[in-house]
């Protein structure tokens, strides 16, 4: 192979290893698109999740007195919330999954009044939320000059009333 025609192989590899290595960069930086699916805003005329939430919140955030008293408290919260969706036929099973799942080791009574706060929730919920139907699928509690910000994705829709 003549000379020319090596140097000429050896530019066309190091593009495509440039290439490669642009691409790998890029993934990094640019978020993936989602199989299929759409992220969705606050759609129009409905309230933002997070200020659902946070409202939801309210009356025990003076309890907390770290941030991750905070998550846990908004976790415990979003179990809530969603199990308050599902109606009283199907929420009892959902709690018990997530207590065997938040609290593995805890004493019975312990757990007892676990399940006792979120079965408040689930009451508060149904009372003074029952029109917001939404499914809260995830959260980001992030801290931005010493104040929690509360990030909420949920399900674009209305759950079905069961």
């Amino acid at each position: 192979m003549s000379s020319r025609r090596r140097q000429k192989d050896e530019r066309k590899q190091e593009r495509a290893l440039r290439e490669q290595r642009l691409q790998g960069l890029r993934s990094q930086v640019e978020p993936a698109p989602l199989a299929g699916d759409e992220l969705f805003g606050t759609p129009p005329g409905m309230e933002k999740m997070s200020e659902a939430l946070e409202a939801f919140i309210e009356p025990y955030v003076g309890m907390v007195t770290s941030d991750d008293d905070l998550r846990k408290l908004v976790s415990v919260a979003v179990i809530g919330w969603n199990a308050a969706l599902l109606g009283p036929d199907r929420y009892q099973a959902v709690v018990e999954s997530h207590l065997a799942t938040l609290v593995p080791d805890v004493a019975e009574h312990e757990r007892d009044l676990l399940r006792g706060f979120i079965e408040s929730l689930i009451e508060r919920k149904n009372t003074l939320f029952a029109d917001n139907r939404r499914f809260i699928a995830s959260f980001e509690l992030a801290n931005q000059g010493g104040r929690p910000i509360l990030s909420v994705s949920s399900t674009p829709g209305a759950a079905p009333v069961l």
